[in-house]
């Protein structure tokens, strides 16, 4: 994938995370343990905003996000820089994501996250247009990628009017956060 900024993210399950606000402290204490093994710079609320981003833990080289989204809350985390190759940037975008999820499902036991459907946002523009041809090459590059290590899965357009691409990938299993990242091929 010729596209540097990923965004990858896990629904949260309704009624598990009633209080968004109960992720600060949480980031706060990744800040300071150095818990993803990154450099993570900063918290910042955006609880007034609606259906956005509520709490956001921005790093250097990756952000984690509680957003509220039309479709219900989720964790992401984003790719800003410091890619790895092109060939590994789906399997770095995962394994980022999924050792936060691990840690954030650990900090709030009620927490539970949603590992049978995962949202891909290209937030590159340049070279990951939103067009027919670059949807097509990144569904097929997705699949490519997912089914060795998910088995079947479903892969649909999620793009909204005037968004950067985006794809929904689903499944039939509905497991830990752990279970996926120990099958996950290395990067």
């Amino acid at each position: 994938m010729k596209a540097r900024r990923i965004e990858l993210s896990l629904a949260i399950e309704p009624g598990t995370l009633p209080d968004p606000e109960a992720v600060v402290p949480v980031f706060h204490a990744w800040i300071r343990e150095r818990a993803l093994g990154e450099t993570l710079v900063d918290v910042a609320r955006y609880g007034h905003v609606r259906q956005g981003p509520v709490v956001i833990l921005v790093g250097h080289s990756g952000d984690y996000v509680i957003d509220v989204t039309p479709n219900g809350t989720r964790f992401a985390a984003i790719r800003k820089r410091d890619a790895a190759s092109e060939s590994s940037r789906l399997g770095e975008a995962a394994e980022r994501l999924l050792a936060a999820a691990v840690l954030l499902e650990a900090a709030l036991p009620g927490l539970r996250l949603r590992t049978d459907e995962l949202s891909l946002r290209v937030l590159d523009r340049l070279n990951a247009p939103s067009t027919p041809e670059a949807l097509a090459a990144c569904s097929e590059e997705l699949t490519a990628f997912a089914r060795p290590w998910l088995g079947e899965v479903a892969i649909e357009p999620a793009t909204e009017p005037g968004g950067p691409l985006a794809l929904r990938l689903t499944r039939a299993a509905n497991e830990p956060a752990a279970a996926l990242r120990a099958r996950l091929p290395p990067a």
